[in-house]
């Protein structure tokens, strides 16, 4: 077993055993997503030997996977409940960038993002000279982070718009204080998970029944005399590959109407085919989330010690037996590691185009649509139920009034026969 060191807040050499080995702690866990969060959190028993030494600030340095040693954690956040502490701590890397800022007003020019990196830390305010920067993507992109959008030093790397991550894309690797930047941080295991034959996910069964099988292109657009023009493929829809392995078709509208090269039938339908081959039309989205102890049950796992020693954004295979579909682009989204035990507690599969920094305006921009087109619908059925309303109740409001009177009277008389009586 392997315990976290606990460090003062001002340490700056991790070689030795600090304040003190929090042999104490349980339920130790540190959590990294695929340019996500990087968290640990870990209990303490209230009369645990080192609950005082324990404060707000200070560092402790744990192992986070079979690939990511001795990693620095801010203790960020400290919960006392009945009979423990609730220890919640951030990444260095995570605290000196999101409580950092960048000179107002960068402009990153016809850049690689390696040299993009630079220009970010160099305008940094603050632990400059601690964060170093690297990447191996070569594309020459441009930015520019405004004052009034970029709030932390973080945003400018990832999570908005003209960030980083955002214009030239790629995987983060945060070791300690050294930022890189891969265009694919993971290895290629040879592992293969097998679907529907020994593990079973209710959120991917439900990712299978939302799979498009087919696409119906089009485009509308307006001719030089005003007119309204339709163009479409002769035989409507494009197949994928994958077809018939579902029992019917599922089809999916492909509008094309902005894309300007889009000008004759056959420029449609090689749109629409380009379609389907890049965004793996008919192979459904991994979303697969592991518990340590299922993966004994994944066929072919403990054959090699692939998986059990997989890490983040490592690419995997998904078989789907029962349609006979591989999906090849799955990737290690989040793990979850067992810092006492040294093995991974959780780890969640995921389609490799997840990616909550890229295009993140174009993302919400989409979210408040679907927001604004739920608020509309929303009230368009209001709207149709209280028209439904009166005009049934403005229709029938005369036989209403003569039920309702006519059962009074009825309860008068059945009233007046028993006083009678």
């Amino acid at each position: 077993m392997v315990y976290p060191i606990l460090y003062k807040a001002t340490e700056t050499n991790f070689e030795h055993l600090g304040v003190s080995v929090l042999s104490d702690a349980f339920e130790c866990y540190a959590s990294k997503e695929r340019n996500g969060i990087y968290t640990l959190e870990f209990d303490y028993p209230v009369n645990g030997k080192d609950v005082s030494k324990i404060k707000e600030g200070m560092k402790i340095k744990t192992d986070t996977g079979y690939r990511t040693k001795k990693q620095i954690f801010i203790v960020s956040k400290i919960t006392k409940n009945k009979d423990k502490f609730e220890i919640y701590c951030q990444h260095i890397s995570q605290v000196k960038t999101a409580m950092n800022a960048i000179s107002p007003d960068i402009s990153v020019v016809n850049a690689s993002a390696s040299r993009a990196l630079e220009i970010w830390r160099a305008n940094l305010l603050d632990s400059r000279d601690e964060i170093f920067t690297w990447s191996d993507i070569s594309t020459l992109n441009s930015t520019v982070w405004k004052v009034e959008n970029i709030e932390t030093a973080r945003d400018a790397l990832g999570g908005k718009s003209g960030s980083i991550l955002d214009v030239w894309g790629g995987e983060y690797e945060f070791d300690n204080l050294n930022i890189k930047l891969h265009k694919s941080m993971g290895v290629d295991s040879p592992t293969v998970i097998a679907y529907g034959k020994n593990l079973i996910d209710l959120e991917q069964e439900q990712s299978i029944l939302e799979t498009y099988t087919s696409v119906f292109p089009f485009k509308k657009y307006t001719d030089d005399k005003n007119n309204e023009q339709l163009i479409v493929l002769p035989e409507t829809i494009i197949d994928s590959p994958h077809v018939n392995s579902f029992t019917h078709r599922r089809i999916l509208k492909l509008d094309l109407s902005s894309d300007d090269n889009v000008k004759s039938v056959e420029q449609l339908r090689s749109k629409a085919e380009a379609y389907i081959k890049s965004n793996n039309v008919g192979v459904p989205k991994v979303n697969l989330k592991l518990n340590y102890q299922d993966l004994s049950k994944v066929e072919g796992i403990f054959d090699t010690p692939a998986l059990e020693e997989v890490d983040l954004c490592d690419k995997l295979k998904v078989f789907y037996s029962d349609l006979g579909i591989m999906n090849e682009s799955a990737k290690v989204i989040k793990v979850v590691w067992d810092v006492i035990l040294e093995e991974y507690h959780k780890i969640e599969v995921g389609d490799s185009k997840s990616n909550f920094g890229e295009s993140t305006s174009v993302k919400l921009e989409s979210l408040q649509n679907q927001n604004d087109n739920l608020n509309n619908r929303l009230n368009t059925i209001l709207a149709e139920q209280e028209a439904s309303f009166n005009k049934f109740f403005k229709g029938k409001a005369k036989d209403i009034e003569d039920a309702v009177k006519t059962g009074i009277e009825k309860g008068q008389l059945k009233s007046e026969e028993k006083i009678k009586k």
